[in-house]
């Protein structure tokens, strides 16, 4: 359950409808931490990770506090210290305040100096529709419910899975090291492979949320590569900075890539091909393909939440806030080498590719948005080849075993 919902919510939304990524939550741990399970010494309420056109991310960290007497000036210190430690470019401070309590101007000006936004919950109303001009992000039709769905829900039905949703929507973004960060995508994707069931609509969103948490760090990937290469031409030269790139540099992928030879050679395994990712030559093909359009790898992982929370929800208005055939193309790119390289079911790859291309299908042809029911029966039509049932029959067969299909219709007013 979210604290301080109301402003977490309109403060996700402000991100997300302006293309940025968001996450809730997001635990700060310390760098280098000595115990085994560093507790986290705070936690970021919202937050942001906007592209820029330098090819590169920047964090925006969101603080929302609702306690009526809490002093402007102490939160604009505190969120100015958790920006230097977290890296974070700008900040914006929420507060609610009491009645005939306005916060003082010269408070604005200091926390301003700082590269922070100090808004009174009732001035954000008029900063949203000024900055998401004109009508504000408060109709964005993505919603904080669709994430503690997935998150929450699907951990209690699944309880072998929810350890990987608190880190893939929370404790994976503690950490600013995107070298790391794919990696450990995959690793811990692959490790709950056993446990994903690609009939099902919730299974399939944390599919595509895990491949969302993959593609912010290949975006970081695509942006150095570019701006130190552009376009390498020969295969050689973009597989030699990638690995450089993924393991830190010559010295340690050299370290990682002997000690694992050695460990192969300690069980009496024959030589192994040089230290990479699963799927590697899959990897490059798509890291090539990326470096021809780099910007678009900035909003991959954006489009990938949409798809997620369009899957689960099957609101069409989630997934018709992509209207670009290019930008679906590439985030199915995406979702195809994730759940390849991380050993879930083939059927998963199959009906996360269907999706993307119907609403590719939709763009080019400008198709009008189909009704709630019609949303419902296409997600059951999309899933009925499974087994060799009609849409009719595996429906029936889903609500019997309880599966989660969407309850499209009941979504809108979020």
């Amino acid at each position: 359950m979210l604290k301080d919902r109301a402003q977490k919510e309109a403060l996700y939304r402000h991100f997300r409808s302006q293309g940025w990524m968001a996450q809730l939550e997001v635990p700060v741990v310390p760098d280098g931490a000595v115990s085994r399970h560093a507790a986290p010494v705070t936690d970021i309420d919202v937050l942001g990770i906007r592209p820029s056109s330098e090819l590169r991310w920047r964090y925006v960290i969101g603080d929302c506090k609702t306690r009526k007497k809490e002093s402007p000036v102490n939160r604009v210190l505190w969120a100015s210290g958790l920006m230097d430690a977290f890296g974070a470019t700008t900040g914006v401070v929420l507060l609610k305040r009491e009645p005939n309590s306005r916060i003082e101007r010269d408070h604005k000006l200091f926390a301003d100096e700082r590269r922070i936004l100090l808004l009174e919950e009732d001035e954000f109303s008029d900063y949203d529709k000024a900055i998401v001009y004109p009508s504000g992000s408060n109709n964005f039709p993505e919603s904080t419910e669709l994430i503690e769905e997935l998150r929450d829900k699907t951990a209690e039905k699944f309880p072998q899975l929810r350890e990987y949703l608190r880190w893939v929507f929370s404790d994976a973004w503690a950490t600013t090291d995107h070298a790391m960060l794919l990696r450990m995508t995959l690793g811990k994707a692959r490790d709950i492979r056993g446990e994903i069931d690609p009939r099902r609509t919730d299974h399939l969103a944390l599919a595509l949320e895990g491949a969302s948490s993959f593609a912010v760090p290949f975006a970081t990937l695509v942006g150095t590569i570019f701006r130190r290469h552009i376009k390498p031409t020969e295969r050689t030269d973009l597989d030699e900075a990638a690995r450089m790139i993924i393991w830190g540099g010559r010295e340690q992928y050299d370290f990682y890539n002997r000690m694992r030879s050695e460990l192969a050679q300690a069980k009496g395994s024959k030589t192994q091909a040089p230290l990479g990712l699963p799927e590697w030559d899959r990897f490059l093909e798509l890291l090539r393909t990326m470096l021809e359009a780099p910007h678009y790898a900035f909003q991959c992982p954006q489009a990938l939440r949409c798809v997620s929370l369009y899957v689960l929800s099957g609101n069409e208005k989630i997934l018709n806030t992509i209207s670009d055939k290019t930008l679906l193309h590439l985030a199915m790119k995406i979702a195809a080498y994730f759940t390849r390289a991380v050993g879930y079911p083939l059927d998963t790859s199959t009906h996360l590719s269907s999706v993307f291309k119907k609403r590719i299908d939709e763009v080019i042809n400008k198709t009008p948005a189909r009704t709630p029911e019609e949303s419902k029966e296409t997600i059951i039509s999309r899933l009925a080849p499974l087994n060799g049932l009609t849409p009719v029959e595996h429906e029936a067969k889903a609500e019997s075993a309880q599966l989660t299909l969407p309850a499209v219709g009941h979504r809108d007013d979020r």
